[in-house]
């Protein structure tokens, strides 16, 4: 069973063919002390919390955290030798890198790149106090080792002294086997509200109206702690940029972009990433790494601009071939004014609706529809403004004319219809009538 890992670093997983090993960041085995006439004790230290990504079959991953230290205990004497042994299956893509105090000295006689092991001689022999230190464990063999090794927390390096006959095996802590985390994905989503007392077709944007909003943001960051199994380099995001979607009641906006420009604009600016756009979704594709992009929709300025939830999802591959994605938190584009549902409302029949609708206040009130029928059908209108201290009798008929489409047929249409009253003092009582030539029966649905 893979065992699960949470980084730290914020942002959506690699998905699961992108399996990667982390280092702890604490010495194992400080200050092992050999029995007997032991001269040398060997201590390991773990790498320093990088993620590995084990991104292909094959290939070598440097380990540059991870330190081999040999002490002299009394004296190691010339002509002894010192091999570093690691597990089957694993091997040494480089010799080691090689420090040492004193007057302590060796060379490598045999092993190393290729090799389960490397063999040093010693050439110079060393006092109590001086040490050698192997750094830079490039290993190969090491991702086969743990698809092999699913539930292993470390493997095993073994370090030998033959003049001094000890052995010490020291464990290497492999963490948690996760998914790396080789790209940041970044999303946020904006409020965005729709003016109503000027026909719904414009954004509102502080104290004015404007034809245009910010939507959200996006970016993308190549996580420069996160290494490819090739070489030891970085996996970073693809040349050709990740891809941002925005998904969302997007009707009658004429036009959505995203531009490094914090703020929106009527028309979108040079450089600007302009967003394949349907009524349910935008797509931007080339988002490039280490920026950061507003994303604004700009209304056509005629239809009436749609409410409801909106979302961003990011994707992108890096350049190992292995692909992430992530979702934003969800926005909403609300009406300003006020909004009153009816949610059953019918065609004249044995039964028809009306809405009821009183202005008690001192100006003329915008009046919009939004109409969505039990089949999913949607459509939207312009009724007749209510004047200052005026009502209205809203029928079928007249969400008809105000949608431009027969939506209200007969008493088998049923639909629920959202009125949009550019002001507060406008009180709506929705009806459902039986006008069997005399009216014997009359509910109410709702009154405000």
């Amino acid at each position: 069973m893979v065992k699960s890992f949470r980084p730290t670093t914020r942002g959506l997983l690699l998905s699961s063919t992108a399996l990667g090993v982390v280092l702890a960041g604490s010495a194992l085995d400080t200050g092992i002390k050999f029995i007997g006439d032991a001269n040398a004790t060997s201590v390991v230290g773990a790498g320093n919390g990088l993620t590995f990504g084990r991104q292909m079959s094959s290939g070598a991953v440097t380990l540059s955290g991870t330190t081999v230290t040999v002490t002299v205990v009394s004296t190691l004497a010339a002509a002894n030798t010192v091999t570093l042994t690691l597990p089957s299956g694993v091997t040494f893509a480089a010799a080691p890198s090689i420090a040492t105090t004193g007057p302590l000295a060796i060379n490598i006689s045999s092993g190393g790149s290729g090799s389960s092991s490397a063999v040093y001689n010693v050439t110079t022999g060393g006092s109590a106090g001086s040490t050698l230190a192997f750094s830079t464990m490039s290993l190969s063999g090491l991702q086969s080792y743990i698809a092999s090794n699913a539930s292993a927390t470390n493997f095993r390096l073994t370090t030998s002294i033959t003049g001094d006959t000890v052995t010490n095996g020291s464990n290497v802590v492999l963490g948690n086997i996760s998914d790396a985390l080789a790209l940041v994905t970044n999303g946020s989503t904006f409020s965005a509200q729709i003016d109503v007392p000027t026909g719904a077709n414009r954004f509102v944007s502080g104290t004015g109206t404007a034809l245009f909003a910010a939507l959200g943001e996006t970016s993308f960051t190549n996580n420069t702690s996160v290494l490819d199994a090739s070489a030891g380099s970085l996996l970073t995001l693809s040349s050709t940029g990740g891809t941002t979607i925005l998904t969302g009641n997007l009707a009658n906006l004429s036009t959505v972009y995203a531009t490094t420009t914090a703020t929106c604009a009527t028309a979108a600016p040079s450089g600007a990433i302009t967003a394949t756009l349907s009524s349910s979704a935008a797509t931007f594709a080339g988002i490039t790494a280490g920026t950061t992009f507003t994303i604004c929709a700009i209304a056509s300025g005629t239809g009436i601009l749609q409410s409801g939830i909106y979302s961003l999802r990011n994707s992108g591959t890096v350049t190992s071939g292995s692909s992430q994605t992530s979702s934003a938190t969800t926005g909403t584009a609300t009406y300003s004014g006020a909004v009153r549902t009816v949610n059953y409302f019918v065609g004249a029949g044995s039964y028809s609706s009306y809405a009821y609708i009183v202005n008690t206040g001192t100006a003329s009130s915008t009046l919009l529809v939004s109409v969505r029928r039990s089949d999913g059908a949607t459509a939207t209108g312009a009724l007749t403004s209510v004047g200052a201290g005026a009502s209205s009798l809203i029928s079928a008929t007249d969400i008809n004319t105000a949608v431009g489409s027969t939506f209200l047929v007969n008493s088998d249409s049923r639909a629920q219809v959202t009125f949009l009253l550019g002001s507060t003092n406008l009180k709506v009582t929705g009806l459902l009538v039986n006008p069997g030539g005399i009216v014997n029966q009359m509910g109410t649905q709702f009154s405000d």
